[in-house]
């Protein structure tokens, strides 16, 4: 099965502990409503802050790669083309990954699997419009 972006039903956000997903060590738990997932290998990839919550906006965008139990913290944004309203191609630049040490043996599967969520992600859970995605790693 592959990434598809969804609504979390109420079954699946009781069964994670969401006090775990926060962006920084000040910032208040995530509870997302929607996610990208891949429920066949139980991965899955959902915005914990964005810009709009800081008004400096000099902090990155936060995301969590949920894998093999373990929350991934991923710093990244995206840029586009296109259409005014819909952009087709999109870039994104991920900064950093926060992969815990004893995962780094696996670091080339999680890249592989975050770029697949990311491109399944497209932006803001829409990739109805989008053609091609570049993930660059910075």
């Amino acid at each position: 099965m592959a990434f598809v972006n969804e609504l979390i039903s109420e079954e699946d956000k009781q069964k994670i502990d969401w006090s775990k997903f926060i962006a920084w060590p000040f910032s208040k738990p995530h509870r997302p409503w929607k996610w990208t997932i891949d429920r066949e290998r139980d991965v899955f990839f959902i915005p914990l802050e964005q810009p709009g919550y800081d008004d400096t906006n000099t902090r990155p965008d936060v995301f969590a790669l949920y894998w093999k139990k373990e929350i991934i913290k991923v710093e990244a944004s995206v840029t586009g083309s296109g259409e005014e309203k819909f952009w087709n191609t999109l870039i994104w630049k991920v900064s950093n990954i926060d992969v815990p040490d004893h995962l780094k043996i696996e670091q080339n599967d999680i890249l592989n699997t975050l770029k697949e969520a990311i491109c399944a992600h497209g932006r803001l859970f829409d990739n109805t419009h989008v053609k091609t995605v570049y993930v660059k790693f910075v």
